[in-house]
């Protein structure tokens, strides 16, 4: 490996099922971490539809790799350089890592062999839809220890559960900004893909605080927060506002026109079954995460 180049030590799959855990998790008196399971029972169709709200949210998860800055380590001019050396100098001429050692990155994924499209065009399906959201997310830290101190970090768990803060349940679009404090949260980016792709040869960067995002073509993509406490809080607070959210005979119905779905013969009218079956696709063939978030209707 180069002298350059920083890898992460810990996997996707670590990060991912933290990530689930900690939406669904609670606490004992002890601090100690328990977790809800999905369950096989779910609520019924006929309660969901007529009494939830629901959002579909999409995560692809990435582990984030580290890349010397130029001024940390001068670049090569050999004819067969690495491209991660396009990275540094892209960001390095945009002055956007001066005060760091390193930054991160992540790169795009190969298209798997039962694939009907790359990854990345598969996330970038599920964004701007009107009734899902979908992004990368990666640690803001390539240290295992590093990243487990923000998992266990007793913010994280102030009630119960990360939907409540002190008394006041998080239904309310007042204390959906608690989202932006929560260290676990905090300790992740999330980047909405931008633009379809015709290879995986591609990269985001970002810096360690979660700003100043490119993307290698190259292009300033942001220099606004783009940590996961500020997605979720976002999501929330106009799955909040919103006065027409859709409910899970609606989701289905959207769900089952997706590409995905159109290569499998799974033929049901259970609006359950359908986001339960499309989930699963997502995670077999693509890697990507569905987690649907219910809201009781007032």
């Amino acid at each position: 490996m180069s002298k350059y180049h920083l890898k992460c030590n810990f996997k996707e799959k670590l990060i991912e099922i933290d990530i689930s855990r900690f939406f669904g998790g609670f606490l004992d008196k002890s601090f100690t971490p328990y977790f809800l399971q999905d369950s096989n029972e779910p609520l019924t169709g006929a309660d969901l539809e007529s009494n939830f709200d629901v959002l579909p949210v999409y995560m692809q998860v990435k582990v984030s790799e580290g890349l010397k800055t130029i001024t940390k380590q001068p670049g090569s001019k050999r004819k067969n350089r690495s491209k991660l050396e396009d990275i540094r100098e892209f960001r390095d001429t945009l002055n956007l890592d001066y005060a760091d050692d390193y930054f991160l990155f992540f790169s795009l994924r190969k298209m798997a062999k039962n694939a009907i499209d790359f990854q990345h065009n598969i996330l970038m399906s599920y964004t701007n839809t009107g009734f899902s959201h979908a992004f990368y997310v990666a640690p803001l830290s390539i240290d295992k220890k590093e990243y487990e101190k923000s998992l266990f970090n007793r913010n994280n768990y102030i009630h119960t559960s990360p939907f409540y803060f002190h008394r006041y349940e998080l239904r309310d679009i007042n204390w959906t900004s608690h989202f932006g404090f929560i260290p676990f949260l905090r300790n992740h980016i999330s980047i909405i893909p931008h633009t379809k792709v015709n290879t995986h040869e591609h990269s985001y960067a970002y810096s360690k605080s979660g700003i100043d995002v490119t993307w290698h073509s190259p292009e300033y993509i942001s220099n606004e927060p783009s940590r996961l406490s500020d997605t979720m809080g976002y999501i929330f607070q106009n799955f909040e506002q919103r006065k027409e959210n859709i409910n899970i005979k609606q989701l289905a119905n959207r769900l089952r026109e997706m590409p995905i779905m159109q290569k499998t013969d799974f033929n049901s009218d259970n609006p359950w079954e359908i986001v339960r079956t499309h989930g699963n696709i997502l995670a077999k063939d693509y890697n990507i995460k569905q987690l649907i978030f219910l809201k009781q209707k007032k």
